[in-house]
């Protein structure tokens, strides 16, 4: 990577790999970075809308999407979606509870985050962030 990050989001899309916001030991960042594998090279992409730490991520039909994380003063509910295409951050519809360090997947068109914390305490839900997302299958 072009720059340090521990707490980071990952997803991998069309043989590439991301890498999302995180924690460089002094501040939460929002910029993001894609490995490619055959090049052996890192390269900057667009920075995300908010600067997060521990956000969920996932990626399904050409978008990558990351949601919630720690902004260095509270837990987010904020979600976003990337356009490889476009080089773009879309807002999303924000998650019900902020959390952080949850897990995410795309599943049967839908986007999925589990579990996770906030400040206060660890969570064992689950909720539906976008109920559709797949272009591919007909819910």
């Amino acid at each position: 990577m072009r720059r340090c990050r521990g707490r980071l989001g990952v997803a991998v899309l069309n043989g590439l790999l991301y890498v999302l916001g995180g924690f460089d030991s002094s501040v939460r960042l929002k910029s993001a970075e894609v490995f490619d594998p055959v090049a052996n090279s890192w390269n900057e992409i667009a920075n995300m809308g908010y600067s997060r730490s521990a956000p969920a991520c996932t990626a399904m039909d050409g978008k990558l999407y990351v949601c919630g994380g720690y902004n260095g003063e509270h837990c987010l509910s904020s979600c976003e979606s990337y356009d490889p295409v476009t080089n773009s951050w879309e807002p999303m519809p924000s998650m019900m509870r902020a959390r952080s360090a949850a897990a995410a997947i795309c599943f049967g068109g839908k986007l999925y985050i589990t579990g996770g914390c906030d400040v206060v305490q660890f969570f064992n839900s689950v909720e539906v962030c976008l109920a559709y997302i797949s272009k591919s299958i007909v819910l």
